[in-house]
């Protein structure tokens, strides 16, 4: 049976299936080459749980999400739930380790471990607390050959995450960076607090940084103070509502000798 001639319009459609499917191909091919971070999907998981075992590593479950890194380098994230019967698993705490394996032996790169804040007695109580992975972030991105990891996680108070805590923490040459923020109903409940070593850090992390506080705050899953961009360009490491932000510009001024001083306006 002879087959059919394609009209124009089909091949119009294949031109472009094809097209798509190569430039697909190649973002896939630049990020990969960027990052190179493997995330270990569930099936995978009991495997590397035995590995784990076997280099005597301790680990809380459940595990929620494992990273593989370049250079035998692990991240593992667990969340454990102390509440199941809801229709949202609600966890009291959460931990992660990010360790390197060689040789059979394992070493502890860093560790963090947060936990929910209860304490009626100010009216502060929080539900629940997890990884924010849709924001975790892990590659090279000074270019200087090590990974750097951007790790997001937050909590969720009697209001949702309008009451929450939202930390960023940045690890660089295996130290950490904090940025923690505290949403609020209310505008003078907000409050950010960066450590002052956070501007230290290569250009290239700060800004990613920014960008990622952008797309939390464009998500509406945070409410960050008017001009609090403007107060990272300034280095401020608190940044609430009650602060003007950014600071007052200064401008210069001749006195009686003909001198420029600086004038606060």
């Amino acid at each position: 049976m002879m087959r059919a001639p394609m009209n124009r319009l089909d091949r119009k459609k294949i031109r472009f299936i094809r097209d798509f499917l190569f430039t697909m191909f190649c973002f896939s091919l630049e990020v990969f080459s960027d990052n190179q971070t493997r995330f270990i999907e569930d099936d995978s998981v009991p495997y590397f749980i035995n590995k784990f075992k076997q280099i005597s590593f301790k680990y809380i479950y459940p595990i929620y999400r494992i990273y593989e890194v370049p250079k035998s380098v692990y991240v593992i994230l667990t969340e454990p739930p102390y509440d199941t019967t809801g229709s949202a698993i609600l966890n009291d705490s959460i931990q992660a380790f990010c360790i390197r394996i060689t040789g059979g032996k394992y070493s502890q790169k860093w560790v963090l471990k947060d936990y929910i804040v209860r304490n009626p007695n100010n009216g502060v109580e929080e539900r629940s607390i997890w990884f924010w992975s849709k924001y975790i972030q892990i590659k090279d991105f000074d270019r200087d050959g090590e990974t750097d990891f951007i790790i997001v996680y937050g909590t969720k108070g009697l209001n949702g995450i309008d009451d929450g805590r939202l930390k960023i923490l940045i690890f660089h040459k295996d130290q950490k960076f904090a940025i923690r923020h505290l949403n609020g109903v209310l505008d003078f409940e907000r409050q950010t607090q960066i450590d002052n070593s956070f501007y230290s850090l290569p250009k290239s992390i700060q800004e990613s940084v920014i960008d990622l506080i952008e797309s939390i705050i464009q998500d509406g899953n945070a409410i960050f103070a008017t001009g609090w961009k403007e107060s990272f360009e300034c280095k401020r490491t608190l940044i609430t509502e009650t602060i003007q932000n950014p600071p007052p510009k200064k401008a210069k001024k001749k006195n009686q000798n003909g001198q420029y001083i600086l004038q606060q306006r």
